[in-house]
C-alpha cells in the first residue's frame, strides 16, 4: 500500500494539481527509491501551489463529459476502512488522470453537503440512498463498492450507478495476494470502467473484446536488454478492440464446422511439435494438426478451453475473415504496434508483462518446469494485465498481421495479407510460449515464422475494428 499512501499524502484537493501530480507519479512509480518519489512529489506540490490561479483557469476550460462521484468503498471484513478508503483514492486518481471526467470524492462531499447529509451518504449501501444528493452535487453517475477477504483471497466489487439508480456496470476482481498488491486489482477494475466510459460510451462486445483508445506511444525496447530489431520510435494507433483471450480450440472448431475449411497442417499432413520431452526433441511430426497438436495420441477436443495451435498465419487470417462475414464487423490479426501497446498495459515502460507473471504465474517452459500443464494452459488461467487482457506473455506465440523486417518494424499497421500469395513470407509472432523462457515474453521482443508454418506453440487472437 506504500504507493497508494504516497498519493494520499501528496495530492491536494485542487484538481489541476491532482492531474499534474498523477502524471508525474505514473512516470516515476517504477523507481526503486520510494523516498525519492515522495520528495519529488512534495517539491512539485509546493511549486504548483504558486500557480493556483492558472490552475483554476485551466480547470474551467477542461471539457468534461461526466461528473462522477466516487464514494469510499465499504470494508466488509479482513480489511480496515482506512485501507478501503486508500484504495478508493487510487481509483479516483486513475479515473481523473484520463482528463475525461470531473471526479468528486469524499472531500468534495464533505465540502458541499451538510454534516447530516455527509454522514448519511458515507453510510449508504443501497443505490437509492447513494443518489439522494446527486442533484446537489451535480453529478451524472456514482461509483460505489466494497472490499473484503475470505481467507487469503480478497474480493473487490465496484458498480457504476446511473441517475435512475440502476447499475450501469458492475465489476468484480478477486486477488489471492497480499494487501500491498491490491492496487493492481483496482487498476484492472479501473481499466474496465474506462473501456466503458469512453468519449462516446464504449461497451464490451460479445466474445470478450475490450476497447483500446487511440493515441501515440513509443514502441520498441526502452530497457536496454532487447535485440537489434527492437528499435524505439513513436507510433499512432487508432481506436480498436482486442480479444481478452487467445482463440480457443472450441472457437476454432466452430469455424471449421461451419465452413469446412482445411488447415495448412491438415493439408501437408504434418506440423512442428515436441516429439518427446526435452528441448532438443522438436521436429516435424507426421499427423500433427490442430486436433493432434502435441503427439500422435493427442486430442484437442479434450482441451476445448485451450488456445488453438498448429495453425498457420493463413489459417488465422481465414478465421478472421469468417468472423467478419458472419458478424458484419471487421476482424483481423493485431498489428505489432497494437499487440505491443496492449502487452505494455497501455504505454507502460515495462520489461515484462507483470500482470501475467506475478508469483511466476504464466505458462513458460511448461514441459521442463513443474507447473500444472505439460503444454498449453486453458485461456484465462493466469491473472490478466491492467487492461483486463489475458496471456499476453506465455502460453502460445501469437501471429501478428505485419511482415517481419529485421531492420525495423513494419511501416504500415493494416492487415495486408491479401496483397501477396507468397507462402514463404516472414510474419511476426509475439509473446513467447509454454516452451520458451520468460525473456521471450518481453513486450518488445520480436520473432518470426514463415506464413505457412504450423507449430504446437503458435496460436493467435483477434482484433475488431470499430
Amino acid at each position: 500500500m506504500k504507493q497508494v499512501i504516497y498519493l494520499v499524502i501528496i495530492v491536494p484537493h485542487h484538481r489541476m494539481r491532482l492531474s499534474i501530480l498523477s502524471a508525474v507519479y505514473i512516470r516515476m512509480k517504477q523507481h526503486k527509491n520510494k523516498m525519492f518519489i515522495l520528495f519529488v512529489l512534495l517539491f512539485m506540490n509546493s511549486l504548483l501551489s504558486v500557480f493556483t490561479h492558472y490552475g483554476n483557469l485551466c480547470a474551467e476550460d477542461m471539457e468534461e463529459k461526466y461528473r462522477i462521484l466516487v464514494v469510499p468503498m465499504k470494508a466488509k471484513g479482513g480489511i480496515t476502512q482506512n485501507n478501503a478508503s486508500l484504495l478508493t483514492d487510487l481509483l479516483t486518481v486513475i479515473l481523473h488522470r484520463t482528463n475525461r471526467f470531473s471526479i468528486l470524492n469524499r472531500e468534495d462531499m464533505e465540502a458541499l453537503l451538510t454534516e447530516k447529509e455527509f454522514e448519511m451518504a458515507i453510510g449508504c449501501d443501497d443505490n437509492i440512498c447513494l443518489l439522494a444528493n446527486v442533484e446537489k452535487l451535480a453529478v451524472n453517475k456514482v461509483i460505489a463498492g466494497s472490499i473484503g477477504s475470505v481467507g487469503e483471497k480478497y474480493y473487490i466489487s465496484i458498480r457504476l450507478i446511473d441517475e435512475n439508480g440502476k447499475n450501469e456496470i458492475m465489476e468484480e476482481d478477486r486477488c489471492e495476494c497480499t494487501l500491498e498488491e491490491l492496487d493492481e486489482s483496482i487498476e484492472r477494475i479501473a481499466s474496465k470502467f474506462l473501456s466503458y466510459l469512453g468519449e462516446e460510451v464504449v461497451k464490451y462486445e460479445k466474445g470478450g473484446f475490450i476497447f483500446i483508445k487511440r493515441g501515440n506511444f513509443e514502441i520498441g525496447d526502452m530497457s536496454g536488454v532487447g535485440e537489434a530489431d527492437e528499435s524505439v520510435y513513436n507510433v499512432y494507433l487508432k481506436d480498436f478492440y482486442i480479444c481478452d483471450h487467445e482463440v480457443t480450440n472450441q472457437e476454432f472448431k466452430k469455424f471449421l464446422d461451419e465452413t469446412g475449411y482445411i488447415t495448412g497442417a491438415e493439408k501437408s499432413g504434418r506440423g512442428y511439435a515436441l516429439r518427446k520431452v526435452g528441448r532438443k526433441n522438436w521436429g516435424w511430426l507426421d499427423g500433427s494438426s490442430w486436433k493432434k497438436p502435441f503427439h500422435p495420441g493427442d486430442n484437442a477436443l479434450n482441451r476445448l478451453d485451450h488456445p488453438v495451435v498448429q495453425v498457420s498465419y493463413h489459417d488465422a487470417v481465414a478465421y478472421c475473415k469468417w468472423r467478419t462475414k458472419k458478424e458484419g464487423k471487421l476482424f483481423r490479426l493485431p498489428t505489432e504496434a497494437e499487440w505491443e501497446y496492449v502487452a505494455r498495459n497501455g504505454d507502460e515502460r515495462i520489461k515484462h508483462d507483470k500482470g501475467n507473471r506475478r508469483h511466476g504465474k504464466s505458462n513458460f517452459i511448461g514441459v521442463i518446469s513443474n507447473d500444472l500443464w505439460d503444454f498449453t494452459s486453458p485461456v484465462k488461467s493466469f491473472r490478466p494485465n491492467n487492461l483486463g487482457i489475458y496471456d499476453m506473455s506465455g502460453n502460445v506465440w501469437e501471429w501478428c498481421s505485419d511482415r517481419y523486417f529485421e531492420s525495423t518494424y513494419a511501416k504500415t499497421y493494416s492487415n495486408d495479407s491479401e496483397k501477396s500469395d507468397d507462402k514463404t513470407q516472414k510474419r511476426v509472432v509475439r509473446g513467447g510460449s509454454w516452451c520458451n523462457n520468460s525473456n521471450s515474453g518481453r513486450p518488445s521482443n520480436r520473432a518470426f515464422f514463415y506464413s505457412n508454418f504450423c507449430s504446437s506453440n503458435i496460436g493467435f487472437r483477434c482484433v475488431m475494428v470499430p
